[in-house]
């Protein structure tokens, strides 16, 4: 997990992560490890969202 990819990339990198829980290569053993390296997925797309809100929200203040 590169912490240099766009919001998108990362999106797509959790739906792909959330797609192996619908698949035919679901395994209850890897559920548990799967579903926390999701988890860190999710919350690095969210902090990632939260910061170029963040910055827009700057942005959109200091403009005239």
């Amino acid at each position: 997990m590169a912490g240099n990819k766009t919001i998108s990339e990362k999106i797509k990198e959790l739906e792909k992560a959330t797609d192996w829980f619908y698949s035919d290569e679901f395994e209850l053993d890897k559920a548990v490890e799967k579903y926390e390296e999701t988890t860190k997925l999710a919350k690095d797309a969210v902090e990632t969202g939260d910061t170029i809100q963040t910055t827009a929200d700057q942005s959109q203040r200091e403009s005239p």
